[in-house]
């Protein structure tokens, strides 16, 4: 998982914000730490899963993200989460179109549509993990091309929050989640990108376009660092 912030920009481990109030404290974690072990406490408490399970999931991170360039990734109707969830297939092609002309030629968009929880409590990260660990169980119990279960090696999420306006524009980006999981419904790449991290400060994502684009740099940075090219 890569959901913490690190001084290049890059995450940084497991530090995941606990909502929006403990997301004031990320500036101070960097460098630091006890206090990111102090704050690594807390995001255990967040609804993520054991620490076992964390790092079996930090190992499949590090294997997708090696074999990220001859993967085929499946991308799920989007996700945006305003008052209500809408699901958006136009946006997966997007963004598998994106993907594939920064180098990873195995995206491809699904019609498939996985309906996940969407709690409403303000605590963001608990979210990000209710729904991440939904979809494990719903790939799992309801892989999304049963006709060619060997030819998914992930299948991804992106969740953008944001509210939608009466025509269906969207009016604002408040958040991009991004959930991989492999074929088989195991938690492997994981992102929570919102205002308090570098790259969403970067990129300031407005539209739909936007929040693609950051989707997209985050897994090309996150890549790298892993092949050895990061800060």
């Amino acid at each position: 998982m890569r959901t913490g912030t690190s001084s290049s920009g890059r995450p940084g481990g497991l530090l995941l914000p606990l909502g929006l109030a403990s997301l004031m404290l990320l500036p101070l974690l960097q460098g630091c730490a006890v206090s990111k072990a102090l704050y690594r406490a807390a995001f255990l408490r967040s609804g993520a899963p054991s620490k076992d399970e964390i790092r079996r999931m930090e190992e499949r991170e590090r294997i997708m993200l090696r074999r990220l360039t001859e993967s085929s990734i499946l991308i799920l109707p989007v996700g945006v989460l305003g008052r209500e969830v809408q699901y958006r297939p136009q946006t997966a092609r997007q963004l598998s179109r994106m993907l594939r002309d920064a180098g990873i030629p195995g995206a491809r968009a699904s019609t498939r549509t996985y309906v996940l929880p969407f709690p409403r409590q303000p605590n963001e990260a608990w979210l990000y993990w209710k729904r991440f660990r939904a979809l494990g169980d719903s790939i799992r119990t309801s892989p999304p091309d049963p006709s060619r279960p060997n030819e998914v090696d992930y299948v991804l999420l992106m969740d953008v929050l944001g509210g939608v306006g009466e025509s269906g524009e969207l009016l604002g980006v408040g958040a991009v989640h991004l959930m991989s999981t492999t074929g088989e419904g195991e938690l492997a790449y994981g992102s929570l990108r919102n205002s308090h991290h570098e790259i969403f400060q970067e990129i300031q994502p407005r539209s739909m376009e936007d929040a693609c684009r950051l989707a997209v740099q985050d897994l090309l940075r996150a890549r790298e660092e892993e092949m050895g090219g990061g800060t």
